[in-house]
């Protein structure tokens, strides 16, 4: 679910920049639990954010592997706390 989330934001922002309704204006991303995992996800790659809210989520998912929904590779390709490099410092 958190990696359908992540592929499906970049398409949102696109639909909302080809409105033309919000040009000029800034952008924040959130979301709570699994959607807060997804916004921190997104937040490792490069993005255009100007902000970012969370709650009740995590950004180190080690802890989680031993459950079903998470797989080694797909913990291995999003954890966010093991991809830190594209970071870029926003209001969170």
């Amino acid at each position: 679910m958190v990696e359908q989330m992540v592929g499906e934001l970049d398409a949102v922002v696109a639909d909302l920049d080809a409105s033309g309704e919000h040009l000029g204006c800034k952008r924040a991303l959130g979301g709570m639990s699994a959607g807060g995992m997804a916004a921190l996800v997104r937040l490792t790659r490069p993005h255009t954010f100007d902000a970012a809210v969370v709650e009740c989520t995590t950004g180190s998912w080690r802890w989680q592997q031993h459950r079903a929904m998470f797989d080694a590779a797909r913990v291995a390709a999003m954890n966010p706390i093991d991809h830190l490099q594209n970071w870029r410092e926003i209001p969170l």
